[in-house]
């Protein structure tokens, strides 16, 4: 019989634990709250990367010999909220695979050398994502919605610039800082020896976080459409791919998935109101989607497609009217979206490997760990009127920041 545990620690980590006796391995992610204010752009990013540079006395590539070895698969990915670093490892090795975890997140070993050699590495990085046409409108656009200043409107990996400056002790010092035990999720799914690496995270020191200043710029205007071309010589002239964006500073936790269903019914998929007036019945492009982000402090709402130049403003036109002309007795049929906002969910709690960063991922925007059937019954309650009113308070009662990148 499967259990699920939560657990928080006397220095404050919290604990989700999903047993499963029959597995032979488990998975685990661990988050981290640490966002790069008060230190370089790029920060935790290039952190995250010196993680990896060994423990104790194994280093660099044999490091990861070492972590092979063992059966032991670690990576890790940063995001503008907080380090995810992702684990498995079998059933008994889970008390050492969990020592390695702590040890090369909270005590990596590194010298000038590594610093200097992840520096270039990290370059090449920036050189390559800034020819990547999703991350750079997205990272523009983002810069727009929120303010260049503010957490959301940094790059998560930095500038070269911004890199430069970063050195041994600043390292040091951003762990130390930012590392703390109150801004620590862990997320566990599988078979392992769940009392003794309890003991083991509870033996990290007690650090209590001081939450920084995110620069949120609250106060900043952002009811009036503005525009913005990227022009960027390596893309197909031939094409111009836009975006459109919307922020929403004040929701609530039980809009969440309300943004979710209007993702299903604007551009998620083939069957999406965006899809099918833009490209079935007026053939004016190839690709379009939305995408709701969610923070902390705010939710973000981006609407993309990729036309011809000719065709571009046409479909800009074309997408302003579909959401701000919805019919509510017509466009909607919130059952059906019900149902495949549910099935999403159950694919996603069914994989393993989904499901621990869904339940951290939760738990770091909400502070609450949500089952798979609290989520589905929050959704079934779900009315048509709440999913218009947030609707209306999204689309309505702000014009989008515009993006467009080409010639």
């Amino acid at each position: 019989m499967e259990i699920s545990i939560f657990v928080e620690l006397e220095n404050g980590i919290k604990v989700y634990y999903q047993e499963n006796k029959n597995n032979y391995s488990f998975i685990t992610n661990l988050f981290i709250r640490a966002d790069d204010q008060g230190f370089p752009e790029g920060m935790s990013h290039f952190v995250e990367h010196i993680n990896f540079k060994g423990i104790g006395d194994i280093r660099k590539s044999k490091f990861l010999q070492y972590l092979e070895g063992k059966g032991i698969s670690i990576n890790a990915f940063t995001s503008q909220d907080f380090i995810c670093y992702e684990m498995k490892a079998l059933s008994n090795s889970s008390i050492e695979a969990f020592k390695i975890l702590i040890e090369m997140i909270f005590d990596p070993k590194f010298d000038d050398s590594d610093v200097e050699n992840e520096k270039s590495i990290i370059k090449e990085e920036i050189k390559y994502v800034n020819n990547e046409i999703e991350y750079l409108i997205k990272t523009e656009m983002m810069k727009l919605l929120w303010g260049p200043e503010s957490q959301r409107g940094r790059s998560v990996i930095g500038t070269e610039s911004t890199i430069d400056i970063i050195d041994g002790s600043s390292i040091s010092r951003f762990i130390k800082e930012k590392f703390t035990t109150s801004n620590i999720f862990v997320s566990i799914f599988g078979n392992c020896d769940f009392d003794k690496i309890m003991l083991s995270l509870s033996q990290i020191k007690k650090r209590i976080h001081h939450n920084s200043d995110y620069l949120l710029s609250n106060n900043m205007k952002i009811n009036s459409l503005e525009k913005k071309r990227i022009f960027n010589k390596t893309i197909n002239p031939e094409l111009v791919y836009s975006c459109l964006g919307y922020r929403i500073g004040d929701w609530k936790t039980e809009e969440r998935w309300i943004y979710d269903l209007i993702n299903l019914y604007l551009g998620e998929g083939m069957s999406s109101k965006l899809f099918l007036r833009t490209r079935e019945e007026r053939s004016f492009l190839y690709e379009v989607w939305s995408k709701p982000n969610f923070f902390e402090d705010g939710v973000q709402f981006l609407i993309g497609f990729i036309t011809s130049p000719e065709k571009k403003n046409r479909t800009f036109n074309e997408i302003l009217k579909t959401i701000k002309n919805f019919d509510k007795k017509k466009d909607l049929n919130l059952n059906i979206l019900k149902k495949r906002l549910k099935a999403d969910i159950v694919f996603s709690y069914d994989n393993p490997q989904d499901m621990v960063f869904d339940i951290g991922r939760n738990y770091m925007l909400f502070g609450k760990v949500y089952e798979l059937q609290t989520i589905l019954n929050k959704i079934e309650l779900i009315t048509l009127e709440q999913v218009f009113c947030v609707m209306e308070k999204l689309f309505l009662k702000n014009e989008p920041y515009y993006i467009s990148i080409g010639y």
